[in-house]
C-alpha cells in the first residue's frame, strides 16, 4: 500500500428531512424571541399612549430599529463574510496525508452543506447583534444629541460633555467590535477545520494550508 493517499472531498449522504427540521426549529426559535420583544413593545406602546408620550415612545422605537439594523448589518457582513472566504479557500484538498498524520474531523463537511450552515448561523447571530444594538438606543441618542459644557478637561482639552455623552458609547462600540472580531476568528478556525485545512502530525508539527494562513493573519 502506498504510504501516501489522498483525502478526498465527499459529501456522506445527508438523513431525509434533517436539513429541514433545522430549518424549523431555527425559525421558530427566532420567531419566539422576535414575539417575545414585540409583547414588550406592544406594552409600552400602551402605558406611553396612556400617558400622551406617543412621540417619545415613537422616538425610541425608531432608534431602537436603526441601531438594530446598523448592529446586525455590521455583524452579518464581517461574519458571514470571513466565513464564506474561508469557505471558498478550502473547497480543494490542501495536503497529502501520510501514515501517522491525523486528519481532523474523520469525516469532512461538503461544500453545500457548509456553505448552508455557514447562512444559517450568519442570520441566526445577526439577529442577536440586532438586540444587541436595539437596548443601545439611549446611548446612542446621548451621542448623538451631545451638548457642550463649555469646559474642557485640563489633559486633552476635550469638552466635558464629549466624556459624558460620547465617549462610553465609543467604549462600548469598541468592545462590542473586538468580540465580534474574535467570535468570527474562532468560526472561521472551525470552517477551515471541519474543511481539512489543518493536519496534525505528531507530536508537535501542525500543518495550515497557505490560503487558510493568509486569511487568518491578514
Amino acid at each position: 500500500m502506498n504510504s501516501k493517499t489522498f483525502f478526498h472531498q465527499t459529501t456522506p449522504p445527508r438523513p431525509p428531512g434533517q436539513g429541514r427540521a433545522f430549518v424549523a426549529i431555527l425559525a421558530g426559535f427566532v420567531a419566539l424571541t422576535l414575539l417575545w420583544q414585540a409583547a414588550g413593545l406592544i406594552t409600552d406602546w400602551y402605558w406611553f399612549q396612556e400617558v400622551g408620550y406617543e412621540r417619545v415612545f415613537l422616538v425610541t422605537l425608531t432608534t431602537q430599529i436603526k441601531t438594530a439594523l446598523l448592529f446586525a448589518a455590521v455583524f452579518f457582513a464581517l461574519f458571514f463574510g470571513n466565513l464564506s472566504l474561508a469557505r471558498a479557500l478550502s473547497r480543494k484538498p490542501f495536503f497529502e496525508v501520510r501514515e501517522g498524520t491525523i486528519v481532523l474531523p474523520p469525516w469532512k463537511m461538503g461544500d453545500r452543506a457548509i456553505g448552508g450552515l455557514i447562512l444559517l448561523a450568519s442570520l441566526l447571530f445577526s439577529v442577536f447583534a440586532a438586540l444587541q444594538g436595539a437596548v443601545r438606543w439611549e446611548s446612542v441618542l446621548r451621542f448623538l444629541n451631545a451638548t457642550p459644557f463649555g469646559t474642557p478637561d485640563p489633559l486633552f482639552k476635550r469638552d466635558i460633555g464629549f466624556y459624558v455623552f460620547q465617549l462610553p458609547l465609543l467604549n462600548d462600540l469598541y468592545g462590542w467590535l473586538m468580540g465580534v472580531l474574535i467570535f468570527t476568528l474562532l468560526s472561521t478556525l472551525l470552517v477551515y477545520l471541519l474543511r481539512r485545512a489543518f493536519v496534525f502530525m505528531p507530536p508537535r508539527t501542525v500543518q495550515v494550508s497557505p490560503a487558510a494562513r493568509a486569511h487568518l493573519v491578514a
